[in-house]
């Protein structure tokens, strides 16, 4: 298929001539030069139908046929726009849908699933499918319900249409809520939790904002939004979760026992994961990340399956939790 943009416009305007009859190399350069504004040649023209005609994966097995000079079509009514989908193109956009159902009460990703669902029901198949069969065998980890989903639309909204919003801000651990004005970026989800992250007026720092604390959400549409050169990968590089923080990263290194790093083996904890040492017992493994309280719950998790052995103030700590935690256990 087309690798830039301008040979996938210049098959579209060879697809279109063709559905008005016979056209010469000359008229389909100079159809061509006047849709999308480049300057072609006529071996580019000739190379372009010659790939059309290529079988799938490459063109389209366009039946495209050239009498005295003039090339067209051999079968009436045809399009490379009514070629159906390959049966593994079709799972595939089955398999996103099945996944975006649970999202189906969010009308904005709701209408994702529903014009992946019409992309495949307009198609002329080739194949037979069976609906009632696919994917049944295949769930997701998913959630029925997390506070804030209604805040999706219109949070979606607001970062396309770059406006600026407020709302108050309940964190977990006060007890009294916060107004922010926030120029939004991002939507993260996290966990089965869905958060905001975008510039806070009154700091100008990027924040994080849960959508199952927000209340009162307002646009402000009249209010100036700073549109930043905003990169998620780079803010998360160093993150445990979505945290966002102005520190330096540190470098922890923690010993696993043989079976928990075989899970972190097939499933590496962060990016910047490496062996240090390993022997037949232990494994110990550094990374590269931020100090947040997402970091603490997960070697909290691993539990008696690991041990941090640096920074000693990290180390501290852990055992402190842990000796809270067993304490509340031994007093019983």
């Amino acid at each position: 298929m087309p690798k830039n943009k301008n040979a996938a416009g210049r098959y579209r305007v060879i697809n279109r001539s063709f559905q008005t009859g016979p056209k010469s190399i000359n008229e389909l350069i100079d159809r061509i030069e006047e849709a999308i504004d480049v300057r072609v040649c006529k071996s580019t023209i000739q190379h372009d139908i010659g790939l059309m005609r290529k079988g799938r994966g490459v063109g389209w097995e366009a039946p495209i046929k050239c009498v005295d000079g003039l090339y067209s079509y051999t079968e009436p009514g045809y399009s490379i726009d009514n070629i159906p989908l390959q049966v593994e193109e079709i799972r595939s956009l089955k398999f996103a849908a099945t996944y975006l159902e649970q999202f189906k009460n969010a009308s904005e990703l709701g209408q994702l699933k529903n014009s992946i669902q019409n992309i495949v029901d307009s198609m002329n198949l080739r194949w037979a499918i069976n609906d009632e069969s696919t994917y049944k065998f295949v769930e997701f980890e998913k959630t029925h319900h997390f506070e804030g989903k209604h805040l999706l639309d219109p949070l979606i909204m607001a970062i396309k249409s770059k406006t600026v919003v407020e709302f108050k801000y309940l964190e977990f651990w006060s007890k009294k809520a916060k107004f922010h004005k926030v120029h939004p970026y991002i939507l993260k989800e996290y966990k089965h939790r869905w958060y905001l992250i975008g510039l806070n007026d009154s700091d100008q720092e990027i924040r994080t904002f849960g959508l199952d604390r927000m209340k009162e959400l307002k646009e402000r549409k009249e209010a100036w939004y700073n549109k930043i050169d905003f990169k998620i990968a780079e803010h998360l590089q160093h993150s445990v979760g979505i945290r966002i923080s102005g520190s330096a990263p540190i470098k922890v290194k923690i010993k696993f026992t043989k079976l928990q790093a075989e899970y972190l083996r097939t499933l590496p904890f962060h990016s910047s994961q490496k062996v240090l040492k390993e022997n037949k017992d232990f494994v110990i493994m550094q990374f590269e990340v931020l100090r947040t309280c997402e970091l603490e719950m997960q070697i909290l998790a691993w539990s008696n399956e690991a041990e941090v052995l640096e920074p000693e103030s990290l180390k501290n700590d852990i055992a402190g939790m842990l000796k809270k935690a067993a304490e509340k256990y031994l007093e019983k």
